[in-house]
């Protein structure tokens, strides 16, 4: 359930960004790469941090 409301909040907020990125200004196209890997880097850290959560909860 956590992770969903997570995952939920984590698209709108990619889909803004992303958004807002490409009508600001097309021309800078690092911008957007740096998004895209920093974006994977951050789902990254939620997965890792989700399967922590979910091996503490089982040991508890």
């Amino acid at each position: 359930m956590v992770m969903g409301c997570v995952g939920l909040g984590q698209q709108s907020m990619n889909s803004t960004m992303i958004t807002y990125f490409l009508s600001n200004d097309l021309r800078q196209k690092w911008s957007v790469v740096i998004l895209y890997k920093l974006n994977q880097w951050i789902m990254l850290n939620n997965y890792a941090y989700a399967y922590w959560l979910s091996m503490y909860q089982s040991r508890a």
